[in-house]
């Protein structure tokens, strides 16, 4: 219920300012201003689309965590997810406990331009988490003591598996969740 307020909050807030552009009679500032929180919309509906409430649930905390700390987050949704049979209680801790460790992540890179990519596939057996950092997790792991590196052994523990690979500049974790037997 917390989110459904803050959004409804939140889009209160967005008609005021339109309204304030209009009254001011800026409207190029009224279409920047219209495309930028249709963007947010149009991310808030991607994680809709996920039938699981505990799972959506981490992906809604997640995106106002970005929205708080300023960093663009990119959500793609591919599969159906309707017919998805995850535990959601457990999926959701271990979903949750990594964002935690992704909100770190996020205070570290506040304000910045590049945009965290975060995709949601479901398969046959498994369900995929795949986050694309624009940034090297060792030097937050230097600054700012990150657990990300440990989180390994967490996953394990709902039958899932967890990497982290890098390029330069660039980090990406993948995590894999057992779809449950019909």
């Amino acid at each position: 219920m917390r989110f459904i307020r803050t959004y409804g909050h939140d889009f209160l807030n967005h008609l005021q300012v339109i309204s304030g552009y209009a009254q001011l009679h800026h409207t190029d500032r009224i279409r920047e201003y219209i495309n930028k929180i249709t963007g947010q919309i149009k991310q808030v509906n991607e994680i809709t689309r996920i039938a699981n409430p505990q799972i959506a649930t981490v992906f809604l905390v997640l995106q106002q965590d970005a929205f708080r700390y300023g960093v663009p987050l990119v959500f793609k949704v591919r599969g159906d997810l309707a017919g998805v049979s995850l535990d959601g209680e457990q999926a959701g801790k271990a979903l949750a406990y990594l964002v935690r460790e992704i909100k770190e992540v996020l205070e570290y890179m506040e304000g910045t331009d590049e945009a965290v990519d975060i995709s949601v596939t479901c398969l046959e057996n498994h369900f995929v988490l795949r986050i694309k950092l624009p940034l090297d997790l060792d030097e937050i792991a230097e600054d700012n003591a990150c657990s990300l590196m440990e989180l390994d052994r967490y996953f394990k523990q709902y039958a899932a598996s967890f990497d982290i690979s890098k390029s330069v500049g660039r980090t990406t974790i993948s995590v894999q969740i057992l779809c449950r037997e019909e």
